[in-house]
């Protein structure tokens, strides 16, 4: 009978020495966070209520699920506190940073597998979280987390291609499952990225 104790302290090297592996991404993902932040100052300070923030800043209520974004009801629940949804910008928009930047962060360590990070990459990573597409999506003022989370969840994927098959193809499918149930229009990511990969 497997011992739980000796499991557990399996599981927690584990976990240890993969925190140790990724260590390298903090500096750069914080260097990000704070750029997209600066650069998101002033819809921050604008306040804009967009019709479905409107909607939702008077009525409280989400209807996500009719475009089938599940994930994104129900995790509204917690970031809100409440079925009822306050406005409780722009913490929303700040979780949505914060996701895109480590996003960023990962796709670049993805493609080049290089653990230092230049003023090029940083560069290349700037249109991710302020183009004028992403803006958009950052203006609003409940949707940007879990618009952020399918990006995310479209990118986590290829960090594990070169772990083992089973590893890869679990978190393929749970990334899928998480970007179909969340934001639909990211579902270009993964296989443009995977297309990339391939010719490199």
């Amino acid at each position: 009978m497997i011992n739980l104790t000796e499991m557990m302290k399996g599981k927690f090297a584990e976990w240890k020495e993969m925190k140790e592996r990724y260590r390298f991404m903090v500096k750069p993902w914080l260097i990000l966070v704070t750029l997209y932040t600066v650069s998101i100052s002033a819809i921050l300070r604008a306040n804009f209520s967009y019709k479905d923030d409107m909607d939702r800043i008077l009525r409280g209520r989400k209807g996500w699920d009719n475009f089938g974004r599940y994930l994104t009801q129900l995790l509204s629940n917690f970031i809100h506190g409440d079925r009822y949804l306050m406005d409780i910008s722009p913490l929303p928009q700040l979780l949505a940073v914060l996701l895109v930047a480590l996003s960023g962060i990962i796709t670049v360590y993805i493609i080049t597998e290089k653990k230092k990070f230049s003023l090029l990459s940083f560069a290349a990573l700037i249109p991710l979280g302020i183009s004028p597409y992403f803006l958009h999506c950052l203006s609003y003022k409940y949707d940007p987390p879990y618009m952020a989370l399918s990006v995310f969840a479209s990118i986590i994927p290829l960090l594990f291609y070169k772990k083992p098959r089973l590893v890869y193809i679990v978190t393929v499918v749970l990334g899928s499952l998480v970007m179909c149930t969340t934001y639909q229009a990211s579902s270009g990511i993964f296989p443009m990225l995977v297309v990339l990969l391939c010719f490199k």
